[in-house]
Parts: C-alpha cells; structure tokens; sequence
C-alpha cells in the first residue's frame, strides 16, 4: 500500500482526543504496550497488547500489527488501493480549489511581477551609473549625458515604487510579494496533503473479518519464526479498535482474555467477546488443534498433550 506523509498521518491522529495508562503491578518489568496510529484510506487505530511471560511478543505485535492490517486490507479488498487513490486525488482537489476561492492574500499576477522586477532593475541600473560618475570627471560630457540618465530613472523609478507599494523599496517589495506567494502555496499543498491523508475507502462489513483474520495469521507466522531463531518464549494477547469517522463505525478486534469496553455517558457495552479456555466455542477450538482444558483450583487453563500451559 502507498504510504502517505508521516506529518499527514500525524494530523488525523491528532484530531481524536486519547491517551494510555499502565502500571507493571509486582512483576519486575512492563510487559504491556499501547498503540495509536492513522491507517490509510481506513480509519484510526488504538491497540492494547498484553504481554505474556515477557515484552518481545506484546513490541512485536505493537511494531507490526497496525501496517499489516493495512496491508491485507489493501490485498484482500478488490480494487482497494485504485479506489483510494482516486478517493484522494478527489480530497485533494477539493481542498485546493477551496483554498484557491477563499479570501486570503491576493496573489500577484505576472504583469505585475514583471512590473516589480523592471523597478528593480532600474534601480540597479541607477545605482550603477552612480558608480560610474564616480569615475568620470568633473564637467565631462559623460558626466551631463550620465546625470540626465540617473534623473529620468530616479523619476520613473520613484514614481513606479510610489504606485506599486506605497514608496518601499521596489526589491523589497517583489520579495514581500514573492515571499507571500510561495507560503501561501506551501499553504495550500499541506492542506492537499492533509485531505488526501484523510481519504477513505467505504468497506462491506463482511469482508472486515477475513482481512484482520489473514493479518493475524501472517503476523503470527512471522513472529513464532523470530522467536524460534532468538529463543522467544512469550506471548501477547490483543485488543483493538479501528476507528472509521467516515462510516460512523468502530471495528473492534481481540484475541485472547483482553477486552474492549465502549463508555457512553454512565453506561457501558462490551465491543469484544473473550476468548478463554471455559467458552464452549473456545475449548472447541483448543481441543482440535490437540490441547486440552483443565481447571486448576478454579481458574481454566488451555494445555497441550505434554502437560505445558499456554493460555
């Protein structure tokens, strides 16, 4: 999937209101990590993973799990990235044909420009010949035909000056001018980038699932090879939301015992279902892939065939 501009992404993260809070309780380091970052042409995530018998799963997860939802969403969705890179051209657009009907600084035309730049000139011109009557004796020829040069430029050049910028400098009235012409164009970019980096891309609900679910898996793949090669050993559970503003939605994802709760006003409503041993569905799941449930003076736990918890 392209990728937008950092300081763009950063934006439409910062437009939403969040923060995190976590203590390590009596183990002797923090296991858990947070994350909160803009999906392009999606929405905005907020993640929590809860670490397990260490940090490398929970960093892992926190590193990776964002960009890879965005990549499978883009190759799982039929014609997604065309999709949103229209989408993005269009809030470009748009933006800056608002930018350019919207009062601001008059922007100087070319006949104007070329104005400022003869005033200038003249009064290069000007101070030139001042040089050179400097060099030129007292009571010459050269001297009169050079002084009468000097005063009709003095004249056309203050006149001009006087009209153009109410007397300034004719050099620092082009750069005043110039100046504000290339920030307002800058202006006018960031705002581009900006509405581009906020395009998005209406998604059926059901194809949500099977997108995150590949996310999952590949970067669960990918993690049990790292930690098969540096000796990992922990885990991390998962709780997410993917923010979409455009669709009015939140998709909510977990895996695990971690859960995603939605406050509004006093009330609240659970957005995930968790995933522990005791659920039917879940012991289900455990018993075909060979483990096993057992309750260990009141608390369930998954186990495999050698005897070694792992949930």
């Amino acid at each position: 999937m392209a990728q937008q501009p950092d300081a763009a992404a950063a934006a439409q993260l910062a437009r939403i209101s969040h923060g995190s809070y976590g203590f390590k309780g009596l183990k002797d380091h923090y296991e858990d990590r947070v994350d909160a970052k803009h999906l392009g042409g999606l929405g905005l995530w907020f993640g929590v993973y809860d670490g397990h018998g260490g940090e490398h799963a929970a960093d892992y997860v926190q590193a990776n799990l964002g960009s890879a939802v965005e990549r499978t969403i883009g190759e799982t969705i039929p014609g997604f990235e065309e999709r949103l890179g229209d989408a993005r051209e269009t809030a470009k657009r748009r933006k800056l044909a608002e930018g350019t009907s919207t009062t601001g600084p008059v922007l100087p035309s070319v006949r104007e420009k070329e104005e400022l730049r003869a005033i200038e000139n003249a009064a290069k011109e000007a101070d030139a010949r001042i040089e050179e009557l400097r060099a030129v004796g007292y009571g010459s020829p050269e001297l009169a035909e050079l002084r009468d040069a000097l005063t009709n430029r003095r004249r056309w050049l203050d006149k001009a000056s006087k009209k153009r910028k109410g007397g300034r400098d004719a050099g620092a009235a082009l750069s005043t001018v110039e100046k504000a012409a290339k920030q307002r164009a800058e202006a006018l970019r960031e705002a581009g980038a900006k509405a581009a980096a906020a395009a998005t891309v209406n998604i059926d609900d059901a194809r949500w699932r099977p997108a995150i679910e590949r996310a999952f898996l590949e970067l669960d793949d990918a993690f049990l090879a790292e930690a098969d090669r540096r000796k990992w050993d922990d885990g991390s559970c998962v709780c997410a939301g993917l923010l979409l503003e455009h669709a009015r939605k939140l998709v909510t994802v977990n895996l695990g015992d971690s859960r995603l709760i939605i406050a509004r006003g006093l009330g609240a409503l659970r957005g995930t279902i968790d995933q522990k041993p005791e659920s039917a569905t879940e012991k289900r799941r455990i018993e075909k892939a060979g483990g096993y449930v057992v309750d260990l003076n009141g608390v369930w736990r998954a186990t495999s065939a050698a005897g070694v918890g792992f949930g």
